[in-house]
């Protein structure tokens, strides 16, 4: 790690990490040493509390390389990338394009295991990550003796048995990423966590308590009401809820298929007037 010391006004030493900085500006912040902390950006987010404002500090903390910070720091994932702020800065330098390559180079700081988050993230290993997968199927095809396949056999299941190439291959699977699933929020949560005072008992009886506190963020989660009060690009919230609620449905459609034909024993594909079709 490259660091170099700086002694800020106060006498206190910081240790700016070059690395970071530079990670920053190739994720997206190629504009941010245009910042002059006018703090425009933080007077006109809509999104900006006015306790922990933003993205003003993040600005001058990227500069300074203080990527502890910034990536422990809740206040990155308030932002929705409105670009209100960028819209407005006079310098033109993207506070919301700096904020969103902060949270990429979190996202990738919190993966769990980094190589399997380098594969998916790199182009140049997308001809590897589309070739795996069809060797290994058709391996599998060939050692269950269904290669080369007969004519009047050419279906999936007869040439990917379900237990021994389908389950084999997918349980195993599912549960390792949940695993690194599991490990990476629970990093993410113990850092975003780390320092902060929890509510007091008035503060909880304000928000209803727990289940209060989930119902109101799951629901602003559905709703995305947040999302609308941006100005500059207050046109994405339709789309992007959309596509959220389209994962959603694929979610659930998912586990009607599954449930149906693994513990139900439903013939599938279903008939083009299931519901579920």
């Amino acid at each position: 790690m490259v660091k170099r010391r700086l002694k800020m006004a106060n006498g206190r030493m910081v240790e700016p990490d070059l690395k970071f900085i530079n990670g920053v500006i190739e994720l997206g912040g190629s504009s941010l040493k245009k910042c002059f902390q006018c703090a425009t950006c933080s007077v006109v987010c809509p999104l900006s509390p006015d306790d922990r404002p933003f993205p003003r500090k993040h600005m001058i903390l990227t500069q300074w390389g203080q990527r502890d910070a910034l990536v422990k720091d809740p206040t990155i994932w308030l932002c929705h990338n409105c670009n209100d702020c960028s819209t407005y800065c006079p310098r033109g330098a993207r506070p919301g394009d700096v904020l969103g390559a902060i949270r990429a180079y979190a996202i990738a700081d919190y993966a769990t295991p980094k190589w399997l988050f380098n594969l998916v993230r790199e182009p140049k290993y997308l001809i590897l990550l589309l070739g795996f997968p069809i060797v290994l199927f058709l391996l599998i095809a060939f050692l269950n003796g269904n290669l080369p396949p007969k004519a009047e056999e050419i279906k999936p299941h007869n040439l990917i048995p379900v237990i021994t190439g389908i389950d084999l291959v997918f349980v195993p699977l599912s549960i390792f990423l949940a695993f690194s699933l599991f490990k990476s929020l629970s990093r993410f949560w113990k850092d975003m966590t780390a320092g902060m005072e929890p509510p007091s008992k008035y503060q909880m009886l304000l928000k209803g308590g727990w289940w209060g506190i989930i119902f109101s963020t799951i629901k602003e989660i559905l709703a995305h009401s947040r999302f609308r009060k941006c100005g500059t690009s207050q046109n994405r919230a339709t789309p992007h809820l959309l596509l959220l609620w389209s994962f959603i449905g694929l979610l659930i459609v998912t586990a009607i298929v599954f449930i149906a034909e693994d513990f139900l024993h439903a013939e599938v594909p279903f008939a083009m007037t299931n519901p579920v079709k």
